[in-house]
């Protein structure tokens, strides 16, 4: 007989489970509680109570390994549900290096950007800051040169034809803003420009006397276009005399070499 099927139990089950359905069948069943129906009423009583004793002493035996079997159960459900936490917790803190490292390459792409373009603006306005300049030296403005001068512009700034301010001071016969160039420290007084001329040489041509003498106490040296090509011209023309100059002697020796040999050959004979 199925003492289980009798009672409707599972065969996993424990004592509670099987206490709990004895007593609701019993109520149900007992002789006491079918009146004019007690025969049947008995067996079936004495049947749900033979099931009861023979499940409880089969429980009795195996409810320690069964209750083993639920502990370890449980402890392994406990740690596969602390493993699942670690992994989510790991997953989780893998997200937020993942996260934290693309926020960190974002701000580093930004503030590259953003010196990038201080760079660029830095340079645009040093830019314009020396093409000011260039402009102040060319309408003679000595406030503008000077403000400028002030705010960073580069005084040694060349234009496309190899200029300087100096050099269109000096072109235009400003005499106060050559003074003022000449006071900045850093200014190079001898740079040439694309025709190989210095701010001197332009004083010269258009003879500002002035001028001439402010840059040459400064330490400025004339150049003209042209004048290193004149030099090494006249140096290798000299080359060249003395190169004639010598072949020249050479032969006239070998002449009087000659004529020495034809007097010997007459004395001879």
């Amino acid at each position: 007989m199925d003492y289980y099927k009798v009672l409707g139990l599972s065969r996993d089950c424990n004592i509670a489970d099987l206490k709990k359905t004895y007593r609701e069948l019993s109520l149900i069943f007992h002789p006491d509680k079918n009146p004019g129906n007690e025969l049947e009423a008995t067996e079936t009583f004495k049947m749900i109570s033979n099931a009861y004793t023979n499940i409880l002493d089969e429980l009795q035996q195996t409810e320690p390994d069964r209750q083993q079997q639920r502990d370890e159960h449980k402890r392994q459900e406990k740690r596969e549900r602390q493993e699942e936490r670690e992994r989510q917790k790991e997953e989780c803190a893998r997200q937020q290096q993942q996260q934290q490292r693309e926020r960190e390459k974002q701000e580093k792409r930004e503030r590259q950007e953003m010196h990038k373009r201080k760079r660029q603006q830095k340079e645009h306005d040093r830019l314009q800051r020396d093409r000011a300049l260039m402009e102040a030296a060319v309408d003679g403005d000595l406030p503008g040169v000077c403000e400028n001068l002030m705010m960073g512009a580069d005084v040694n700034y060349q234009d496309s034809a190899g200029f300087t301010a100096l050099h269109y001071a000096a072109f235009m016969g400003y005499i106060d803003v050559t003074q003022e160039l000449l006071r900045f420290p850093r200014i190079k007084v001898n740079m040439k420009d694309n025709d190989g001329n210095t701010p001197l040489s332009w004083a010269c041509v258009y003879d500002y006397l002035e001028i001439i003498k402010i840059i040459q106490n400064a330490g400025g040296e004339e150049y003209v276009e042209g004048e290193e090509q004149q030099q090494q011209q006249q140096q290798d023309d000299d080359d060249d005399n003395e190169d004639d100059s010598e072949n020249d002697s050479h032969e006239d020796d070998e002449e009087e070499e000659e004529y020495e040999e034809e007097e010997e050959e007459e004395g001879f004979w």
